[in-house]
């Protein structure tokens, strides 16, 4: 029952209870900033066949990173479009992971210090900020009952048999500039199979190559792309 119950959680999260997107009303003279709240690195999980074979892990990103490249896809995204325009901020407005909470059981979103964000955002000139944080659900996989967020890889080996997918689990919200109120927030589940891939261990992380592959092959841009589209900002 309470792992029925942490699944049901976990779609609601994903899906905005069921809740058709709200679009944001914009215009080509729309500005839109774009901040993140992402830690620059993989997180991996590893499922073993008990609980005390469970391992987590962080990977390093050595290239861009991570905040910087979600940025650049969703400014791509809306410049590539006429329904608003993209006010640079190069990575100003990014705040720490950190400082984004969720209520599980209310669905709804905590940003410290939001209104000092969404007014640094509308000084800049913005409408609307657009904010990319990480998000969490119960392992979709394999059928546990562990909990994996943001973007990463997890892991799964049961006596001998090993599996992993690479997966990004992210949040995108609105804020209206001017109020700091959320006018519209949707959430993106994107998920890559590593058949074949190595093995992460806690002596054998991930190399810049590896880390590279993984972030490369993740299919972000389509569904960052679709969740815009949704939200009325593409």
């Amino acid at each position: 029952m309470k792992k029925l119950l942490t699944l049901f959680i976990s779609i609601l999260i994903l899906s905005g209870c069921s809740v058709p997107v709200k679009k944001v009303s914009t215009s080509s003279a729309s500005k839109i900033a774009i901040a993140t709240a992402l830690a620059n690195q993989l997180d991996i999980q590893t499922i073993g066949t008990t609980i005390f074979n469970n391992k987590s892990m962080k990977g390093k990103v050595t290239g861009t990173p991570i905040p910087a490249r979600i940025r650049a896809i969703a400014s791509s995204a809306i410049n590539s479009s006429n329904k608003a325009r993209v006010v640079k901020s190069n990575g100003s407005l990014d705040i720490p992971s950190s400082s984004v909470t969720r209520s599980l059981w209310a669905g709804t979103v905590g940003i410290k210090n939001k209104a000092a964000l969404t007014q640094k955002a509308k000084a800049m000139g913005a409408d609307f900020l657009l904010l990319i944080t990480g998000n969490g659900m119960e392992d979709p996989f394999y059928g546990t009952t562990a909990f994996i967020e943001n973007i990463g890889v997890v892991q799964r080996s049961v006596f001998g048999l090993k599996r992993a997918n690479s997966h990004a689990i992210l949040n995108m919200i609105v804020f209206d500039t001017k109020t700091s109120a959320i006018i519209s927030e949707k959430s993106i589940f994107v998920q890559q199979p590593r058949a074949g891939k190595p093995w992460i261990t806690p002596r054998r992380l991930p190399s810049p190559a590896d880390t590279e592959e993984i972030l490369s092959q993740l299919p972000i841009k389509k569904h960052i792309a679709s969740a815009l589209s949704e939200m009325g900002l593409r």
